[in-house]
Order: structure tokens, then C-alpha cells, then sequence
């Protein structure tokens, strides 16, 4: 009896591993291709899914940095727009070099000032395709940038702005709290800068670079209907002119604010039906873009910001940054579903979308540059007609024409 038992279990270890060698030779290498395929079909899919609508013509050329340190330029106007050209070696970049803030270093449009995450600060030449400055402030990851003449101004996410002098040692600091989202610049007075990040004491506050102290601080909206603190988390800040500004926020509230009224929002909007959280935001005249967690762009009028007057779809994956070029016809947005999309202002069709490799973090959109055929064509018709060409030029968006005509539509879609 014992022999047979002996002998049974020996049959059963056996023929075990006889299934075990054959499942690890025959059927894992099986199973295992068949995932590469289901993968390599997947990114082919993606791939495929890269689109440019026949009507798109204009010549922008359109820069990603991305989450991993990769800064790439893609030419929308060549052979191959869904192509990337690297504009620095992949071999350079180390762990923790993520880009977390790009903006252009100039009105021309030639030098891009860029942000990493390890506190490094450069200055990208497309000229001489090269970094022709490259800085560091002392700590933090880098959420704003800019230049004030010859000044180099990086902010930090634990709260600090550095000024940065001519030489290294020479750094000059200003606290703004302790947990910053981002740092802006304003256009029309480059002196002026505005703050904003998590919690009430990081709440919105604008600087003068020459002065110490913030020239404005914000204050919380009242306590709600249980009188508790309405959270704050300002994830962007924008000038709409050097006395007003708008914020946008993670708890989805847009918030405008006059330095020279009062220190509580003049304006806001607070969605009552869906649950909205803002990642970005970007302005142009007095229409407001911002960016979802969720997917999706909201357009708002800055003047009234009871409801959206657009909204641009095609992500599905969180906005990460939004840019427009110089005339706002063209929005350009990246997601976390690694797509770069340009959408048009106007009647929301997406005219590029391009699938990149690597999380795309910030991008910038060139505005294109018109050729010499296309000058000598223009000038030829301005002399022939001024009034012809009133109505042939584009239409310009600083007037109502385009708000009224997205409020006719929401309304009669309704």
C-alpha cells in the first residue's frame, strides 16, 4: 500500500513538471507574443489616428517639452508633420529634468525660455539651435520664468521668486508662501508679476520685482452656506491688463480680480451642475481658455463668466498647457494621452493632432510667418482697394463678433 502511494505521488510530481516545462517552452513564449502584438497594434492605432485637416495651410511650427526633459519641434508645413525634430540629444537628459514651464523669451518669437523640475533655468536660441543661458535657482522645482531686461526671474514651487543677477552668488529672493502653482508675467508692464498656488496663504498676490513687499493680496471669497473656508488652489494666473487679473483653480472656480477695486474677486463663475477642475488657462482679448482635468477646453467671456461660450473637445486626458499664437485663431492644447491638438477659435474643428511618444508637459505655438509671395501679394491688394480688403482680411477678435455669435449658438443648441 505505501509503495503505491509512493509511486502515485512520484507520478504526480512528474507529470508536473511535465506541464510546468511545457507551459514555460510552449505557451508562455505564445502568450507573450501575442501581448507585443496587441501592443504594437495599439500604438499603431494610435499613430494612425495623426490627422491634418486639407484647409489647414498656415505655417506654425509647434514646440513640446515633455515630462521626461525632451524639447522637440514639430514643422506643420513640411513633408512629414507628424515627424518631430529633436532639439536637443536624448543621451543629455537625466532623471528628474521634466520641463514644467516653457514661454517665449521675446516679441519674435526666437527664444524660449524654459523651466525643469531639478531648479535648472536655460534659454533656448531657435537661431543658433542651442541653449545659449543656462541657470539654476537654489531650490524647488521651476514653475514660472521670465526676464525683466537683463534680469533672469525663476520662481520655485516652495514658495520662493530668485532673481537672478549677472553672476552665480547673485540671487535675490522673495517669499511668496510656501507651496507656489505658478508665476506669471505681465505684458503691457514686464515689472509686474503675480503668484498664486495651494491653500489661503498662497492665495493670489501680484509683485513689483523693486519692491519687497506684494503690491496686492487677495482675499478669500465669504464662507459658504455652513460657514465653512471656500478652499483655494489657484493652478494658473493670467493679466488681462496690468489692473486686472484671472485665476483658475483645481476646485473649479475662474475668479477675475481689479488690484485697484477691492481684494475679493469682482467676478467669478462656480459650476453648479458638473464637477469641473482646472489644470491651465491661457487668454486672448477677453476670452478666457481653460484647460480640464477631465478633457476638454472651456472658452469663457472675461465680462461676465456666467456660463461657457465654447467648448473644444477631442482629449480624454487632462490638459496639460494651452497656447495661442499671435492673431488667437489657433489653440493649441497637449494632454496626458500624449496627443497635440490644434483646434480652431473659431468654429472648433480640429485642424492637427499628432500623437508624441512622451508625456507632453508645456508647448508653444509659432505663429506662422508669411512668405515673400504672400507680402507682395498683400501689398500689391492694398494698394489696389482699401475697401476691398476690409473685407477680405481676416476678422480681427478684439471686437464682440465672435462672443456674439457662440452665445447665438449655445442659446439656439439649447
Amino acid at each position: 500500500m505505501l509503495q503505491n502511494r509512493f509511486l502515485c505521488a512520484g507520478n504526480t510530481v512528474v507529470i508536473t513538471r511535465v506541464l510546468i516545462t511545457v507551459f514555460v517552452y510552449i505557451f508562455l513564449p505564445v502568450f507573450v507574443n501575442f501581448l507585443l502584438h496587441f501592443q504594437k497594434k495599439a500604438l499603431r492605432n494610435m499613430i494612425s489616428r495623426n490627422s491634418k485637416q486639407a484647409s489647414y495651410t498656415e505655417r506654425n511650427r509647434v514646440y513640446v517639452g515633455s515630462q521626461v526633459g525632451a524639447l522637440k519641434a514639430y514643422d506643420l508645413v513640411c513633408e512629414h508633420p507628424y515627424k518631430p525634430t529633436n532639439l536637443q540629444k536624448v543621451s543629455d537628459l537625466e532623471q528628474g529634468q521634466g520641463i514644467t514651464t516653457m514661454r517665449w523669451g521675446n516679441d519674435e518669437e526666437s527664444k524660449i525660455l524654459i523651466g525643469r523640475n531639478d531648479s535648472a533655468v536655460q534659454i533656448y536660441d531657435l537661431h543658433r539651435n542651442a541653449f545659449t543661458v543656462a541657470r539654476r535657482i537654489p531650490e524647488g522645482a521651476v514653475v514660472g520664468v521670465c526676464r525683466v531686461g537683463e534680469k533672469f526671474i525663476g520662481a520655485s514651487s516652495l514658495g520662493k521668486i530668485h532673481i537672478l543677477g549677472d553672476e552665480e552668488d547673485e540671487i535675490q529672493t522673495l517669499s511668496t508662501g510656501t507651496d507656489m502653482t505658478r508665476m506669471r508675467q505681465c505684458r503691457e508692464n514686464p515689472k509686474l508679476l503675480a503668484t498664486g498656488g495651494k491653500e489661503r496663504k498662497n492665495c493670489l498676490k501680484v509683485w513689483n520685482i523693486e519692491e519687497e513687499t506684494p503690491i496686492f493680496t487677495s482675499k478669500n471669497v465669504p464662507h459658504d452656506s455652513l460657514q465653512l473656508e471656500v478652499p483655494v488652489w489657484d493652478s494658473d494666473i493670467n493679466f488681462l491688463d496690468s489692473n486686472t487679473l484671472v485665476t483658475s483653480s483645481r476646485y473649479g472656480y475662474i475668479r477675475t480680480y481689479d488690484i485697484r477695486k477691492q481684494r475679493r474677486p469682482v467676478l467669478q463663475f462656480v459650476p453648479k451642475e458638473e464637477h469641473m477642475s482646472f489644470s491651465c488657462m491661457n487668454i486672448h482679448a477677453n476670452l478666457i481658455y481653460v484647460g480640464l482635468t477631465t478633457g476638454g477646453i472651456r472658452a469663457f467671456d472675461s465680462r461676465s463668466l456666467k456660463f461657457p461660450v465654447h467648448t473644444y473637445k477631442g482629449s480624454i486626458g487632462s490638459i496639460t498647457d494651452l497656447t495661442l499664437d499671435k492673431t488667437g485663431k489657433f489653440l493649441c492644447s497637449t494632454s496626458l494621452e500624449r496627443y497635440v491638438r490644434i483646434h480652431s477659435t473659431i468654429n472648433n474643428v480640429i485642424l492637427y493632432q499628432c500623437y508624441v511618444k512622451t508625456k507632453p508637459s508645456q508647448v508653444l505655438l509659432k505663429t506662422a510667418e508669411k512668405s515673400a509671395n504672400e507680402e507682395e501679394s498683400n501689398e500689391k491688394h492694398t494698394e489696389d482697394s482699401d475697401d476691398e480688403e476690409d473685407l477680405i482680411v481676416d476678422e480681427d477678435f478684439t471686437n464682440d463678433k465672435l462672443l456674439k455669435r457662440l452665445k447665438r449658438k449655445r442659446k439656439f443648441s439649447s
